[in-house]
């Protein structure tokens, strides 16, 4: 079996996590020696844990966005209130 290169690897992660199983799936075929049966089971069998880091990703990116209105009302405020000295 060929090992995977880095560069794949990550193009793989990030197609999962971008809910592009046959995109992956492409991959994989195309930087390794398994089956088409050998890569369904693999996409299958990360299908939880895919889920979870992209639940995890959301809730990152929530809080992200938040603290960035936060920041962004109080610049607004700070404007505001330098214009009225």
């Amino acid at each position: 079996m060929r090992r995977m290169e880095p560069h794949v690897s990550g193009a793989v992660t990030a197609a999962l996590l971008a809910d592009h199983p046959e995109t992956a799936k492409a991959l994989l075929a195309s930087s390794t020696d398994l089956s088409a049966g050998e890569i369904d089971s693999a996409v299958q069998s990360l299908s939880p844990q895919v889920a979870a880091a992209q639940a995890q990703l959301k809730a990152t990116a929530d809080t992200v966005a938040h603290y960035a209105a936060m920041a962004m009302w109080v610049l607004f405020l700070s404007i505001v209130l330098s214009l009225l000295e």
